[in-house]
């Protein structure tokens, strides 16, 4: 099984930096499975976002692809724990 990491999204939001990866895993001619992950100035948020897999005999979770970044799960939750973050300083 080979896996890999590559950013795929950067943004400054509310003097933070946002930053969303994807994971890939797969297997040649099987499935292929892929996540992002999302950290806020360095620190990576847990959990993971937009899980999809891709199996090429089969239903895939996301037969269209992975969502763009600025679409995830991962951005909107980012962007939730800056809000939160700039909140309990006010």
């Amino acid at each position: 099984m080979t896996g890999s990491r590559d950013k795929l999204y950067e943004e400054i939001y509310k003097g933070r930096l946002i930053e969303i990866d994807e994971f890939q895993q797969s297997m040649p001619g099987s499935v292929t499975a892929s996540h992002f992950t999302v950290s806020v100035d360095g620190v990576e948020l847990p959990g993971t976002f937009d899980d999809l897999s891709y199996q090429p005999f089969g239903a895939s979770a996301y037969p269209k692809g992975a969502p763009d970044p600025e679409q995830s799960s991962a951005l909107a939750a980012a962007k939730a724990y800056c809000d939160r973050e700039a909140e309990a300083k006010d």
